[in-house]
C-alpha cells in the first residue's frame, strides 16, 4: 500500500516549486563522453532516365530502396543543469560512421549492370536534451536536435546509353531521439540512446547528348542506437 508520505514526496518532486529549485545532487555542469553502437541507412531513391530511341526520347522510372548498416561511434560534449527531478542540457555531437547503399540494375535487359550508390560518412550536429529523474540516479530524456552530413550519389551505365552522374551534396536533418542514463558515481554515468536523422529529399541531375538525361531523387534517413560513457568535468 502506498503511504501518504510517498505520495507527498512524489508531488513535491514534480511541483513548480521543485522545478525552480536547483538540486544539490549531480546532473549540473559540463560533461563529455563517447558511445559506440550501430547506424542504419534507409530511405527511398527514384531514378529517372531519358535516352534516344530512333529519334524519340525513351523515359524510364525506377524506385529504389536505400539500405546499409555499419558500426557507429559518437563523441559528445555538453552542459546540463538539474532542477530537482528535471534535467535540461545542450549538447554537441560528432557521429563517426561510413555507410554505402548500392543497387545494381539491368535496365537494357542485355545483362549490363547499371550501378547506383549513395555514400555518406561522418556528421556533426547538436541537440537539446530534456530529462526526468525517475530515481535519484536514473533519468529518461528526450532529444531534439539536428545533424549535418555530406552525401555522394553515383550512377554509372557501362553501355553509355544513359548519362552518368557523380554528385555530392550537404544536408541538414532534424534529429529526434530518446535515451536513458544511469549515474554510477557523482562523476561517471552510462547511457543508452536512440535517434533518427530525417534528411529531406534532394534532386541531382546530369545531361548527355540530347535527349540524354539522368535525374536522381534521394531521401535518406539514418537511425542510430548506441551505448556510451559520460564523464562530468
Amino acid at each position: 500500500m502506498v503511504s501518504n508520505k510517498s505520495i507527498a514526496k512524489l508531488f513535491a518532486c514534480t511541483s513548480l516549486v521543485a522545478l525552480l529549485s536547483e538540486s544539490t545532487l549531480g546532473g549540473t555542469g559540463i560533461y563529455a563522453g563517447a558511445a559506440i553502437g550501430g547506424a542504419s541507412l534507409t530511405g527511398r531513391q527514384e531514378l529517372f532516365l531519358v535516352r534516344d530511341v530512333l529519334g524519340l526520347p525513351l523515359r524510364l522510372n525506377n524506385v529504389l530502396n536505400l539500405s546499409d548498416k555499419s558500426v557507429e561511434g559518437d563523441l559528445f560534449v555538453g552542459y546540463g543543469r538539474r532542477f530537482n527531478c528535471f534535467w535540461l542540457a545542450a549538447e554537441a555531437v560528432a557521429a563517426l560512421t561510413s555507410l554505402n547503399s548500392r543497387n545494381v540494375l539491368d535496365i537494357t535487359g542485355a545483362g549490363s549492370a547499371q550501378r547506383v550508390s549513395t555514400r555518406t560518412s561522418n556528421a556533426w550536429g547538436g541537440a537539446f536534451n530534456i530529462g526526468y529523474y525517475f530515481t535519484q540516479t536514473q533519468k529518461f530524456y528526450l532529444k531534439i536536435g539536428f545533424e549535418n552530413r555530406r552525401f555522394k550519389v553515383n550512377f554509372t551505365d557501362p553501355t553509355v546509353l544513359y548519362a552518368g552522374i557523380n554528385r555530392g551534396y550537404s544536408s541538414t536533418a532534424f534529429v529526434p531521439g530518446a535515451g536513458i542514463e544511469l549515474d554510477l558515481t557523482q562523476r561517471f554515468s552510462v547511457r543508452g540512446e536512440y535517434r533518427v536523422a530525417l534528411h529531406g529529399k534532394r534532386t541531382l541531375q546530369a545531361a548527355g547528348v540530347t535527349p540524354q538525361a539522368t535525374v536522381v531523387q534521394t531521401k535518406p534517413h539514418i537511425q542510430y542506437i548506441n551505448v556510451g560513457l559520460v564523464v562530468k568535468i
